[in-house]
């Protein structure tokens, strides 16, 4: 997908998790239609409800696999986030989502999706805006235009280019050259011991969350290290866990990363610019990326059709 821009997209609409109110629905395509998208297909479950969720499992399922078959539609874009793509994950087709190049978009819950997904099939899976709230809104931000960047990365280009205005911490200075994995840190937590999450050794680990003040924090990491799903790691990325947390317990962080990650050798670099906060940079789990000395981080390998997409 070399040059992309919005009206080279044919959109497809997918939702594993929480219900969107018909009205916001209706918003966000209104918003796409704005930016001159090609087109836009939802999927068959958008208007569907059980209880909290978009349909039911089966529902959610098939109207993914109905946009993964559509002939025209060339990029999938994750509604929103809540719960319930971890219900899938027992019955999720790997094999037919192995037969198709289609970049995927989305965050939050999604992470489950993500990484169950990558760890049996090795496609990029793009954790990147959900459409709802960020496509809510005006349709020009960075996050949006950050989506079409990472659409089209190249070796060498910076993950967070656009993101000047960031102001990341090196927590633990390093060299690494691993691929990404991980999403919001909940969701992660919520895998493990599951059967349908791998250890992530030899990877570089990526975690964001939002409204989980610092001792829950501090449980979910210990959950996971306890899992050994931290074992091995090549480097540690922590985008916003600030949002919705009280002001005067956000300072408990940097201590609470330096204990779980800094010890180990390799690059930790907090404050970087993606999760549920303002800035929601898109991140490739499955990427090979470099970082260097400095807290550089760059892509070291070409997205593009058919690259393990």
């Amino acid at each position: 997908m070399n040059k992309t821009a919005w009206c080279d997209l044919h959109i497809g609409i997918a939702n594993l998790s929480a219900y969107t109110r018909q009205e916001d629905q209706a918003r966000i395509q209104a918003t796409l239609k704005t930016m001159g998208v090609k087109a836009i297909t939802p999927a068959s479950n958008l208007a569907a409800r059980c209880r909290y969720l978009c349909g039911t499992d089966r529902e959610r399922l098939q109207g993914l696999y109905g946009l993964l078959a559509h002939p025209e539609v060339n990029i999938i874009m994750l509604q929103r986030g809540g719960y319930g793509a971890l219900r899938l994950l027992p019955s999720l087709d790997v094999a037919l989502i192995s037969r198709y190049h289609k970049p995927m978009v989305g965050m939050s819950d999604v992470t489950a999706f993500f990484i169950h997904a990558y760890q049996r099939t090795g496609k990029l899976f793009f954790h990147g805006p959900n459409l709802f709230r960020e496509f809510l809104q005006a349709p020009n931000s960075i996050n949006k235009q950050d989506i079409l960047a990472k659409l089209q990365l190249r070796p060498g280009d910076d993950l967070f280019n656009l993101y000047s205005h960031a102001s990341p911490v090196v927590l633990s200075a390093g060299t690494a050259y691993a691929r990404l994995i991980g999403g919001n840190l909940s969701t992660i937590a919520a895998m493990a011991g599951t059967g349908h999450i791998a250890p992530f050794a030899g990877h570089i680990l990526f975690i964001e969350d939002v409204a989980e003040r610092p001792y829950r924090v501090d449980r979910m990491l210990a959950q996971c290290a306890m899992s050994e799903l931290f074992a091995d790691l090549a480097g540690v990325l922590i985008g916003n866990f600030e949002a919705q947390v009280p002001a005067h317990e956000i300072h408990l962080f940097p201590d609470i990363f330096k204990e779980y990650f800094a010890d180990r050798g390799v690059p930790v670099i907090m404050g970087l610019p993606f999760g549920h906060g303002t800035d929601k940079a898109t991140l490739p789990v499955g990427l090979l990326v470099r970082i260097d000395e400095s807290g550089r981080i760059e892509s070291a390998e070409t997205i593009g059709a058919g690259k393990r997409v």
